[in-house]
């Protein structure tokens, strides 16, 4: 989806967006579900995991949070 930005950081959460939105498109081609495309592209501006690469500002102070699973 050209023109959406995610709200979620990293870059590979490009890829992960274009697998959603892969599993999105395989669901409504197979009438399964039809999710509008207006949708989708809220849900990727809106999505948020609170606690990984999230920054906290105070003052002049900036702590990030990440709540990684892994060693990276």
């Amino acid at each position: 989806l050209k023109g959406v930005s995610l709200g979620l950081r990293g870059a590979y959460q490009v890829q992960n967006a274009a697998v959603a939105v892969a599993v999105m498109e395989t669901l409504r081609e197979r009438s399964i579900v039809e999710i509008p495309l207006s949708t989708v592209q809220r849900g990727l501006q809106n999505a948020k995991l609170p606690g990984r690469f999230q920054l906290i500002r105070r003052g002049n102070k900036t702590l990030l949070l990440d709540g990684a699973h892994n060693e990276e």
